[in-house]
């Protein structure tokens, strides 16, 4: 598995973008559903410096 660490003005679309090539609401869910412990309950509130780790 890869990781990413979250820059500033990320989402998740544009780390399913820079990752998958498609930023589709699936792959923002699939590397949500990936990192929630790391993310927490809002899927739009990530923090610069955050390790996700993608699936």
């Amino acid at each position: 598995m890869r990781t990413y660490t979250v820059q500033p003005g990320d989402d998740l679309s544009k780390i399913a973008l820079a990752m998958y090539g498609d930023g589709s609401d699936a792959n923002g869910r699939k590397i949500y559903e990936a990192n929630k412990s790391v993310i927490g309950s809002d899927p739009n509130y990530l923090l610069p410096g955050q390790v996700l780790t993608i699936p």
